[in-house]
C-alpha cells in the first residue's frame, strides 16, 4: 500500500522536486521545438512554439531519408535524466528504499549528462535551459539522499535494471517497427545521452548497464573511506568523472545532431 514518508523532511523534499518534474512535464508536452531546428532558423522556425496539441509530431521516411513536417518533446519524457528525476522525488516522497536508493544510482547518469554538454553553446536554447533543470534538480535531489542515507547497492539494482526498459521503450516509441532493423530511421536519438557504438535489438544497452553497475559498486566499495555525510555527496561524482575521462578518451563521447530541415 502507498505510504508516505515518515521523514518530514526528505518529504517537503519529495514534494518540491515533484514540483519541478510536474512542471517540467508540462513544458515538454506542450513546447514543439527542437534545439535542431533553432540553430537553423532561430526562434522563428515553424515548431518553435508552445501549443495544446499533444501528438503533432509528423515526419516520414522518403527515399530511406527522414523528412519532418512537425515537432513536439513527448519523447524527452522517457529519458533517462527525466527518470531519475522520477526516482528521487517518489523514493523522497515514500521513503521506499529501492526508490531512494535507486535514485541514488542514477546520480552518475545526470552529472555525466552534465559533462558531456559544457560548451555554451549546449545551453542556449530554451529546452536546453529546461534539460539542464533536469540534470541539476536530480543531482541536488540525489545529493540529498546521500546526505541522509548510506547507499547500498543491492537496494539499486531493480532501478538500475529497469532502465532498460526505458530504452527499450524508447526504442518501441521512436523507431519504426520493427525498431532493430530502423535505427537509422528513428526520428529522435534513442541513445540516452550518448550514442550508441553500435545497435543489436536493444541488448546493447548491455554496456550502459555494465557502467551503472561498475559505478556503483565503485560507490559502495569506498562508502566506509567516507564517513562523513558530506563527503559521501561527493563519491558518485568522482566515480563519474572517472567513468567520463574513460569515454571521453575512448572516443565515445558522441551527443545528437540531427538536420531536421523544417525551415
Amino acid at each position: 500500500m502507498f505510504s508516505l514518508n515518515s521523514d518530514l523532511s526528505e518529504r517537503k523534499a519529495g514534494y518540491i522536486f515533484m514540483s519541478i518534474w510536474l512542471l517540467i512535464l508540462a513544458f515538454y508536452l506542450t513546447w514543439d521545438g527542437w534545439v535542431y531546428e533553432w540553430e537553423v532558423c532561430g526562434y522563428d522556425g515553424p515548431n518553435q512554439h508552445f501549443d495544446l496539441n499533444l501528438f503533432d509530431m509528423r515526419y516520414g521516411v522518403i527515399n530511406g531519408q527522414i523528412k519532418y513536417f512537425s515537432t513536439s518533446n513527448l519523447h524527452n519524457i522517457i529519458y533517462l535524466c527525466y527518470y531519475g528525476l522520477l526516482m528521487a522525488w517518489l523514493g523522497l516522497l515514500t521513503g521506499n528504499k529501492y526508490l531512494k536508493h535507486g535514485a541514488m544510482s542514477l546520480t552518475s547518469v545526470m552529472f555525466l549528462a552534465i559533462l558531456f554538454t559544457l560548451r555554451p553553446s549546449d545551453h542556449q536554447h530554451i529546452l536546453q535551459f529546461v534539460w539542464d533543470i533536469v540534470h541539476l534538480s536530480g543531482i541536488i535531489a540525489c545529493a540529498y539522499l546521500f546526505y541522509k542515507n548510506k547507499f547500498r547497492f543491492r537496494w539499486a539494482l531493480p532501478v538500475i535494471f529497469s532502465t532498460w526498459v526505458v530504452y527499450y521503450l524508447s526504442l518501441f516509441l521512436l523507431k519504426p517497427w520493427p525498431f532493430w532493423e530502423n535505427n537509422h530511421l528513428a526520428y529522435y536519438g534513442i541513445n540516452q545521452i550518448n550514442k550508441m557504438p553500435f545497435y543489436f535489438y536493444g541488448l546493447e544497452f548491455a554496456l550502459a548497464i555494465f557502467i551503472l553497475i561498475s559505478i556503483n559498486l565503485g560507490v559502495s566499495g569506498l562508502q566506509p573511506k567516507f564517513t562523513g555525510r558530506k563527503a559521501r555527496i561527493i563519491l558518485p561524482f568522482i566515480m563519474g568523472f572517472i567513468a567520463y575521462l574513460i569515454l571521453l578518451f575512448l572516443g565515445l563521447v558522441q551527443l545528437e545532431h540531427l538536420d531536421i530541415g523544417t525551415c
